[in-house]
């Protein structure tokens, strides 16, 4: 498979390659996230949306992409993007290489970076799977939660999670225009699910 890049050279042949497939390093970026932590980890991703290849996503404000490339689920990318700049956050959207388990997003605010891996849940029985399949591909994961979910079970799965991956670092929940946050520790408390639940039959 070839990698793509958004740097650009002064070469004409590398312009002409640039401008044909303008992601031709940002997989090799992507793909060396994983081997990286604390604050080589954040210029990582600080160094992933500065690349040129991002630009604004048309009729949006601080939310930027770099074009269709694989965003085959764009639509489900787009609802969580607009809620996470509602919540204060700069998103950049990712592209989605072929053969490769990259983030779809990257999160920014007040400096900080995150790369999240989106799972729209529409189902009441979805969540466990889900967060099944997000294992090696980040260590942060967005639920965007749009079905009535039960709670007590959706506690379980969370602990479950963080359980059986040691990499997991937090999960971040939308659940209509509310925003929660957990990481790792939080979640392995023994009163997790009494806290969680209580907190996710709140009303705002």
């Amino acid at each position: 498979m070839s990698e793509y890049t958004c740097d650009t050279d002064d070469s004409e042949l590398l312009y002409l390659l640039y401008e044909s497939n303008p992601l031709y390093d940002i997989t090799s970026k992507l793909t060396n996230l994983q081997g990286l932590n604390g604050s080589a980890y954040n210029i990582a991703l600080e160094e992933i949306c500065k690349l040129k290849c991002f630009k604004s996503y048309p009729n949006e404000q601080n939310i930027y992409w770099v074009g269709s490339i694989g965003d085959f689920d764009l639509e489900n990318l787009l609802i969580a993007a607009k809620k996470a700049v509602s919540f204060g956050y700069t998103v950049y959207i990712l592209p989605n290489p072929k053969n490769v388990r990259t983030p779809d997003f990257i999160f920014e605010k007040k400096g900080l970076y995150r790369d999240y891996d989106l799972k729209t849940i529409n189902g009441k029985n979805s969540v466990g799977n889900s967060l099944r399949d997000s294992i090696g591909q980040t260590r942060h994961v967005l639920l965007n939660v749009n079905s009535n979910y039960n709670p007590r079970k959706l506690s379980e799965e969370l602990v479950t999670y963080f359980e059986r991956n040691v990499n997991a670092l937090s999960i971040m929940l939308f659940k209509k225009k509310r925003l929660l946050f957990y990481n790792r520790d939080q979640a392995l408390l023994p009163q997790f699910n009494r806290m969680f639940r209580k907190e996710w039959a709140k009303k705002k």
